[in-house]
């Protein structure tokens, strides 16, 4: 029989309202140092809130994307007063339990990635300064297993969560990883032997750092001193205010609204995905031919064409002389060549523009993956008849320099760009399996993620919150995967319940 030791009474705010909690700790009489306190199944310890408050708060703010001052109103509404203050703090604690059961519940994790036949495993951090935020997560299932702040993408920082990730849910069937190269080290030293797969979406990039660097900031900058861009948006401006246009007007009103449209080219893509630049200058020059025809048509019948004339002179700021700026041109035409032997790279790591622009969401068959193979050592072949030939079309020394160190980068990472598929066992049955060729999964989280938080701060300045909670954050995403819910909760209104089950020991502290 124990004996009561001390009796304290306090107040917690549920969702039901404020209730009155008895906590008795009792002591054994003949072995003082022996303590029992009870179990508190209603709010964590020392704290007045309920663990379904917590829930709640969570649910509005990383479900439902919901601001702070909003959750305070809708908690007013049902007759709960929660300081503004206090909510965040809820918020944080909401993703130290939803970490805590995510620890907790990788045994079932493990379970299921089993029952699938496997795992593919993405690496991939992002921060835009500073220290950044690391993600480990299976494609084939979805769920992200592991995720937390690192302070640089070196080995040693990337190495101790791979292990952590090895040693709960073993070896996965092939890892989809970028060009760095403190990602390549950690996953050499930590997971010998498994397929790696170079993300091509990062593969293109740097193929096309390689092909544009220096030369198309330089061209950039040449455009936008010119002043071109700022005399036809004036231009454009003056003739929209116009509500009475005649022919002349209305005609250089569409040419400059056609050259202006010039980033529609990209399809939304950036640098060097696109060259928005060159785009523009090209469409000046089509520009260019189109306005000289229509001047010396009126011209012909004696008839002046001011605007137009207005328009020919902006568009000759492009055409220097050449002691100006005569290798505008010139670098255009490099530009131009470059770019054509980028859309081979991109054409042979099979990127088709489709509903979404450079979409890699296409798995490959073994068939298709052979063609990229071979299309692979054609490409080579190319890039070596250019460097046999000389200057031919063109090509100049410094592009051909440029080709050598392209073809030094296909050929480091010639077997990583098409991973052959891979034969599971799931559920008992044998299945041919597709493996992913990008990291698309991973940056599609950390849009999530950035977007979630411009939401709910109303600005976009995010990077020091997502470096502080992003981590949290990324594993919060799994609550909208129904499987995991069901697998670790049960369903989201039993989140309440698994929180107050999160044992004290636990490596996340609450």
């Amino acid at each position: 029989m124990l004996w009561v030791q001390k009796t304290r009474k306090r107040f917690i705010t549920t969702l039901a309202g404020p209730i009155e909690a008895s906590i008795v700790t009792r002591h054994c009489p003949d072995h003082k140092d022996m303590v029992s306190r009870p179990k508190n199944d209603i709010s964590p310890p020392k704290s007045i809130y309920g663990y379904d408050v917590i829930a709640e708060t969570g649910r509005l703010r990383f479900i439902e994307n919901k601001q702070v001052r909003e959750i305070h109103q809708q908690f007013l509404e049902r007759g709960i007063h929660i300081p503004e203050r206090t909510i965040y703090d809820l918020c944080d604690r909401f993703l130290l339990y939803v970490t805590a059961v995510h620890r907790e519940g990788h045994p079932a994790i493990s379970r299921l990635l089993k029952k699938r036949g496997g795992y593919v495993l993405h690496v991939d951090s992002s921060g835009h300064h500073g220290p950044m935020i690391l993600l480990l997560r299976d494609s084939w299932s979805g769920v992200r297993l592991h995720a937390a702040p690192i302070r640089s993408e070196a080995a040693e920082w990337v190495i101790p969560h791979l292990q952590e990730v090895k040693v709960r849910f073993g070896d996965p069937l092939a890892i989809v990883r970028d060009m760095s190269k403190g990602f390549k080290a950690a996953i050499e030293a930590i997971f010998p032997g498994v397929y790696v797969i170079v993300c091509h979406y990062h593969f293109l990039q740097a193929v096309g750092m390689r092909l544009f660097e220096p030369y198309y900031p330089r061209f950039r900058g040449r455009i936008d001193r010119r002043g071109v861009k700022k005399r036809l948006r004036s231009l454009q401006r003056t003739l929209q205010r116009r509500a009475q246009k005649n022919e002349e007007e209305s005609l250089a009103l569409s040419i400059v609204e056609d050259i202006l449209a010039y980033p529609k080219d990209g399809k939304g893509l950036g640098y060097p995905f696109s060259l928005p630049n060159v785009d523009f200058y090209r469409r000046c020059l089509d520009a260019s031919v189109i306005v000289r025809k229509a001047i010396m048509d009126q011209a012909r019948n004696n008839i002046h064409s001011p605007i137009l004339s207005h328009l020919e002179d902006s568009l000759r700021l492009l055409s220097p002389p050449p002691a100006v700026l005569g290798r505008l041109h010139a670098d255009y035409e490099d530009l131009e060549r470059r770019w054509s032997w980028f859309q081979r790279i991109r054409k042979v790591l099979r990127y088709r523009n489709g509903p979404i622009p450079l979409s890699t969401r296409v798995h490959l068959s073994d068939r298709d993956l052979e063609k990229g193979r071979l299309k692979l050592d054609w490409l080579l072949c190319k890039i070596e008849e250019v460097e046999r030939i000389g200057n031919v079309d063109g090509h100049t020394r410094s592009l051909r320099k440029d080709l050598r160190k392209l073809a030094t980068l296909i050929k480091e990472h010639r077997h990583e760009l098409f991973a052959p598929n891979v034969k599971i066992v799931a559920n008992g049955r044998t299945a041919i399996r597709k493996l992913p060729r990008t990291n698309e999964p991973v940056e599609t989280d950390f849009r999530m993620a950035r977007r979630h938080l411009r939401r709910i701060r109303g600005n976009s300045d995010v990077e020091p919150q997502f470096q502080r909670e992003g981590a949290g954050l990324l594993i919060a995403h799994n609550l909208r995967h129904r499987e995991y819910v069901r697998m670790v909760y049960g369903t989201l209104g039993q989140m309440a319940a698994r929180f107050a089950k999160v044992s004290q020991d636990s490596p996340t502290p609450i």
